[in-house]
C-alpha cells in the first residue's frame, strides 16, 4: 500500500509541474489587445453616402486630423450630442463620428483610437469608408466606448473621458 500511495502522490505532483509549466511558460508576457472597445446600445444612421466623404479621419502622416481636406486642430469641435438632456438607455453622451482612410489598416485603426483617446473622447462613432454597413439602403455606425489602448511605448491607458462627466 505505500508504494502505490507514492506512486500515487508522485503522479498527482508531476501532473501538478507539468500543469505549471504548461501555463507559466506557453505564454506570451503581453497578450493584451492593442485596442479594448466596449459596445454601447447606440448607433449612428445616415442615409447620404456622401456624408462619409466629409466625416473627419485620422491622417498617420501628419498627425492630424483632416476634414475636407483641411487640418482640423481640435477634435473636440467635431462632437456630437444627440441627446442632450441624456435620457434613456441609449444615451451615451457626447461622442465623434469618424471614418477610417478608405484602405485603411489595423496600424491606422489603432492610431485612429488612440489619438481620440489621447484628446479625452471615449465614445467614438467609427465608418469604415470602403464597407460602411448598410442595411435597407441606410447606412450605420455602432456607437462604442474606448476603454484602453496602447500607447507608443506598448503600455496599456486607460480612457478618461473628458466629456461626459
Amino acid at each position: 500500500m505505500k508504494t502505490e500511495r507514492k506512486i500515487l502522490v508522485g503522479v498527482c505532483l508531476a501532473l501538478i509541474l507539468a500543469n505549471l509549466c504548461w501555463y507559466s511558460f506557453n505564454r506570451r508576457t503581453d497578450q493584451s489587445a492593442d485596442v479594448q472597445l466596449g459596445t454601447t446600445i447606440a448607433a449612428l444612421s445616415f442615409s447620404d453616402k456622401a456624408f462619409i466623404d466629409k466625416l473627419p479621419h485620422y491622417d498617420q502622416a501628419q498627425a492630424a486630423w483632416i476634414k475636407n481636406d483641411v487640418e482640423v486642430k481640435d477634435i473636440a469641435t467635431e462632437l456630437v450630442d444627440d441627446d442632450p438632456d441624456d435620457v434613456g438607455p441609449d444615451s451615451v453622451g457626447r461622442y465623434v463620428v469618424v471614418r477610417l482612410e478608405k484602405k485603411a489598416g489595423t496600424t491606422a485603426y489603432i492610431e485612429t483610437i488612440g489619438a481620440l483617446a489621447s484628446k479625452g473622447i471615449c465614445f467614438v462613432a467609427l465608418v469604415d469608408a470602403t464597407n460602411p454597413r448598410q442595411d435597407d439602403g441606410v447606412f450605420w455606425a455602432d456607437i462604442s466606448r474606448i476603454i484602453k489602448v496602447k500607447n507608443d511605448r506598448g503600455q496599456q491607458v486607460n480612457c478618461h473621458d473628458r466629456f461626459n462627466i
